[in-house]
């Protein structure tokens, strides 16, 4: 992590940047894995933006070029407030480069000063703020000499800085709910609309100073739903944004009483969704009621057997009519394996689930690639098979892709199943009159491997095409005494029957323990012995010429 010490709320050059604290990663660079790490002694670029301001997103081509010039020597930052899902749905239209990452809680921005958006922050090798400027004003000569850890001077130029603000006359005036006014736990705020207002932004606190903000939120619309957590009186303001995301003044503050909902309901239990979780992780929990919840809803208290380990909400909150509800536990990363009690109390009753956290397990890692057979037939299949270096820790998705997918297609990915060490897909190659050769392209968290054949043309292929094993999936394991074990392949163009063959063996360089020719493509297997077999399948033609095998597939009987 870059060593950086806090400052005060309003940044200028010179002083110590703030520590890049609690931010939830949406996205790391190209290239780089392990998480939220930015290497020690780069200079960084900070840039605070949001996906409804038209500016933040005028300059998007602008930072995508500069960090891609700039990526070896300089770490790119972009920081948004607003919420998971809106910024993951923008980036799926609109990609960014480097790093994002969310200030959900808005203590980056506090700390850092930001008023207006877009900002950038522009930080040296020391952790020292070095310019508080636009994208627009900084240079690729800028970057060029932080880079080589000397001043910068980014160009003064018109820009999004220099419109004005919002005026104090166009202000939100709050609609509902009424000052002072007691109101169920679920609330909806509304105000009236400001004329050359972009967004707006809306605090909600449990002091009328705003020392500590209980909810914050940015919309485009007058109106902001939310179910509070806590009994008692609570805040709120509105202030309008223009389009450059630059606030204009809060208007008049207005207290509320929140009404805490009736405690009618009985807890009947309480699931955890996994029971097991590595440290980091999220688990999602469900509360269910004996009865339904009355009308005003009902509520249950929440705790835990420690703090320093699990964070979840203190109150969850049933709609009328409802007997369950789900909240979610967030999990601290730890290097020892520990239980903790989640508990539900209402009524004087309590119910409690067990939750085992450990270590988060290592991610991952993709060790090959195979294609079989090396020659395809124009018009025929092949299998591939993505292995791993250990067990999958959990559902891993490989990225597959074709240098040539009108020849030869392949899905656009493959799932290797927890604790499985690899997976198989289909290869298809399309009918043609010329040969080629074809490489398939595995990615796994910046990792690839990639596996070349080729297809030939169907006029020139005299063996008949390689079937695709079906069944069983590729590293199976079977209960050895216990039934008979079914085989299932795709069948073949011009084959009239099938041989298949199983060894102890993936070069088949052993006696065979089955070898038989069957009339269709599957056939049922007696028990086989307990041990580690391979098997394979090829076409016979009309001739009785053999075609070509498929790959081998991984069977163990225990």
């Amino acid at each position: 992590m870059l060593a950086l010490l806090v400052a005060a709320a309003s940044l200028s050059a010179g002083q110590a940047a703030p520590p890049l604290r609690s931010l939830e990663i949406v996205q790391a660079p190209v290239g780089v894995h392990g998480g939220w790490q930015l290497p020690r002694g780069k200079p960084l670029v900070l840039q605070f933006w949001a996906t409804w301001s038209g500016p933040s997103v005028e300059q998007i081509p602008r930072w995508n070029a500069l960090a891609e010039k700039f990526k070896d020597r300089v770490s790119f930052v972009a920081i948004s407030a607003e919420d998971p899902e809106v910024v993951a749905e923008f980036l799926k239209q609109q990609p960014l480069a480097g790093w994002v990452a969310l200030d959900l809680d808005g203590a980056l921005h506090r700390s850092y000063g930001i008023d207006t958006i877009p900002r950038t922050i522009v930080v040296d090798a020391g952790g020292v703020v070095r310019a508080v400027t636009r994208l627009t004003a900084l240079r690729e000569a800028d970057l060029e000499a932080l880079a080589a850890g000397r001043a910068i001077h980014p160009a003064e130029q018109p820009g999004p800085g220099a419109a004005p603000k919002i005026q104090a006359a166009r202000v939100p005036r709050l609609v509902s709910p009424l000052a002072n006014e007691a109101v169920p736990y679920s609330v909806t705020f509304q105000w009236t609309p400001v004329g050359d207002a972009a967004a707006y932004g809306i605090e909600i606190a449990e002091q009328d100073g705003f020392t500590e903000v209980y909810a914050e939120d940015t919309t485009v619309v007058t109106r902001f739903a939310l179910d509070v957590q806590v009994a008692g009186p609570i805040w709120w303001r509105v202030r309008a944004l223009d389009a450059h995301g630059r606030p204009g003044p809060w208007s008049v503050t207005r207290k509320l009483e929140i009404l805490p909902p009736p405690l009618a309901a009985s807890v009947r239990g309480i699931t955890l969704t996994p029971t097991s979780v590595g440290g980091g992780g999220v688990v999602s929990a469900l509360v269910t009621l004996d009865d339904a919840a009355p009308g005003g809803g009902a509520s249950v208290l929440l705790s835990s057997s420690d703090g320093s380990l699990v964070s979840l909400p203190s109150r969850l909150l049933f709609p009328a009519g409802e007997m369950a509800a789900r909240f979610s536990v967030t999990t601290a990363k730890t290097s020892r394996s520990s239980e903790v009690n989640i508990l539900a109390n209402s009524r004087g009753e309590q119910r409690l689930a067990t939750l085992r956290i450990g270590p988060q397990p290592a991610p991952a890692v993709l060790a090959g690639l195979a294609v079989q057979p090396g020659v395809l037939a124009a018009g025929s299949a092949g299998e591939g098979t993505v292995t791993l270096e250990a067990p999958a820790p959990g559902k891993t998705t490989v990225s597959l892709t074709s240098s040539d997918a009108a020849r030869a297609s392949v899905p656009a990915t493959v799932t290797i199943s927890a604790q499985a060490t690899g997976a198989t897909f289909p290869v298809r190659a399309a009918h043609s009159t010329t040969t080629a050769n074809i490489t398939i392209t595995a990615s796994l968290e910046g990792v690839t491997k990639t596996a070349a054949f080729d297809v030939t043309a169907a006029d020139s292929q005299e063996q008949l095409a390689a079937p695709v094993p079906v069944a069983p999936s590729y590293g199976a394991a079977m209960a050895s005494g216990y039934g008979s074990t079914e085989f299932s392949w795709s069948s073949v163009d011009g084959a009239v029957s099938y041989t298949i063959e199983v060894a102890g063996s993936a070069q088949f360089d052993t006696p065979s323990a089955i070898s038989r020719t069957v009339p269709m493509p599957g056939v049922t297997i007696d028990p086989l012995a307990k041990g580690t077999f391979w098997w394979r399948v090829r076409g016979n033609d009309i001739k009785g010429s053999p075609g070509n095998w498929s790959t081998p597939r991984l069977l163990r009987v225990r």
